[in-house]
């Protein structure tokens, strides 16, 4: 299922600006959208003085997105063609969600996080 709105992180200043109208439209055209290395990397970073709130609310999101990649991965019907539907190659797909387990593993230890890196993200997910 592909988000009708784009992927977009914002920082704490942009998020303390109003976004205004054109900002909004901006952001559904994907005129705001930063390059995809970039996003993730920063997104990774930002984990590193995110509130535990933030934390527990992040790790459940990656949670329920990797459980659903590896049950379709498991569906003949669907299998390896799921990274046809990831905006990047399924090695950097792979690269983000190892290093969010890394990094939930060392902000927010606990069942979630394990679960989180007990896929295998370094290998085959499947």
């Amino acid at each position: 299922m592909e988000h009708p709105v784009p992927d977009f992180h914002p920082s704490r200043d942009e998020k303390a600006r109003p976004l205004g109208e054109a900002g909004f439209v901006g952001l559904i055209k994907g005129e705001r959208k930063a390059d995809w290395d970039k996003r993730k990397q920063a997104y990774v970073v930002h984990l590193d003085t995110a509130d535990e709130d933030v934390l527990r609310v992040s790790l459940a999101d990656k949670v329920h997105n990797a459980r659903a990649i590896l049950r379709d991965l498991r569906t003949p019907e669907v299998g390896e063609s799921i990274w046809a539907r990831f905006n990047q190659p399924r090695e950097k797909t792979l690269w983000y969600y190892r290093s969010l387990a890394d990094k939930f593993r060392e902000r927010l230890p606990g069942q979630l996080a394990n679960e989180l890196s007990g896929y295998r993200w370094r290998k085959r997910t499947a």
